[in-house]
């Protein structure tokens, strides 16, 4: 394959060695450097067969899968199964494709040795006299009509829904509970007139009962904080302290950020009407319009006891907020 030549190996060729003969008489032949790169060779040697070995296990594997998803998985059936059969006879005869080659649908009545089946026609209940083996079979899935439809009689019209109504209890804020809220803001809430109705309140309104009087709150951008600022504390001068309140409280909440929220004349979201109800421990009823509809939007604190105090607002064309005085 050489054409005469004489075989060297690629080690040699910077050795510049006319061929693979050693001479140990030779002055300028090294015994320990043919050691050292027949030592080397020896490393490579392992290295190659190692590799070789990984290849080969790797294309066995592969040879494997392939062989397993071309060959049919024996299916495991049970007593009372509804299975289907193929035909044989039709196996090696010319033409008939339009004709389905699986018969039935049998039962299994028995399950015997080595995947075999003994079955029994589900119509007739005639047992077969031969067993079948069970790469020949497969399940039955009887079909199951669809419940019609019902159309609507064109006489029917459908001339709208009623929404439920929801009875709730009017409890404004009273004094002890505003002066409660100044004080256990540490002091940085001041009492300074009651906000709510004057006189003894026994009201139930409806989700859908619009508010009677209400009083109007500068629109600065911060309508909320001083709505709920003339609430708790009966005027609307402690906007600031009760933004700077509730994004404290936010602040200490996991995974809300709210530091736009400190700047002054930025709008309130309900995410600060959450935190508000939990914060004073009070309901937030917001009128708003909810879908096509105006209704009431009643937002609780997250605690076991049922809380009855509530601050009243109404939402003006969902840019605004003022207190509702009386319903």
């Amino acid at each position: 394959m050489l054409y005469g030549r004489e075989p060297v190996l690629p080690i040699d060729v910077s050795h510049e060695f006319a061929d693979c003969t050693f001479d140990h008489d030779d002055p300028e032949f090294e015994e320990s450097d043919f050691h050292a790169t027949l030592s080397k060779l020896e490393i490579l040697q392992d290295v190659v067969f190692k590799k070789a070995d990984a290849n080969i296990e790797q294309a066995q594997a592969k040879q494997q899968a392939d062989f397993a998803k071309r060959r049919y998985k024996q299916r495991n059936f049970i007593v009372g199964d509804k299975v289907l059969r193929y035909n044989l006879r039709r196996a090696d005869r010319k033409g008939g494709k339009q004709t389905d080659p699986w018969d039935g649908p049998y039962e299994v009545a028995q399950v015997c040795e080595k995947g075999l089946y003994c079955l029994i026609n589900a119509s007739t209940k005639v047992t077969l006299k031969t067993k079948v083996n069970g790469c020949n079979l497969k399940p039955f899935f009887e079909y199951i009509p669809e419940a019609p439809s019902v159309t609507p009689s064109p006489d029917v019209q459908i001339v709208g829904v009623k929404q439920e109504e929801i009875s709730y209890k009017f409890s404004p804020l009273t004094v002890a509970i505003q002066r409660a809220i100044c004080n256990n803001s540490g002091g940085r809430l001041v009492f300074k007139k009651k906000s709510g109705p004057s006189g003894k309140i026994n009201k139930t309104f409806k989700n859908t009962s619009e508010p009677h009087t209400v009083k109007e709150i500068e629109g600065d951008g911060n309508c909320l904080f001083r709505a709920l600022s003339f609430a708790i504390t009966g005027e609307e001068d402690q906007h600031a302290v009760v933004r700077s309140l509730i994004c404290d409280f936010i602040a200490c909440t996991e995974n809300i950020q709210a530091e736009s929220m400190r700047n002054d004349k930025v709008w309130g979201t309900t995410t600060e009407i959450l935190a508000a109800a939990n914060m004073f421990n009070v309901n937030v009823c917001v009128w708003a319009k909810y879908g096509p509809k105006l209704t009431w939007h009643i937002h609780r604190p997250n605690v076991e006891e049922v809380v009855e105090e509530s601050v009243y607002l109404k939402n003006k064309a969902g840019t605004h907020f003022n207190v509702v005085i009386r319903l």
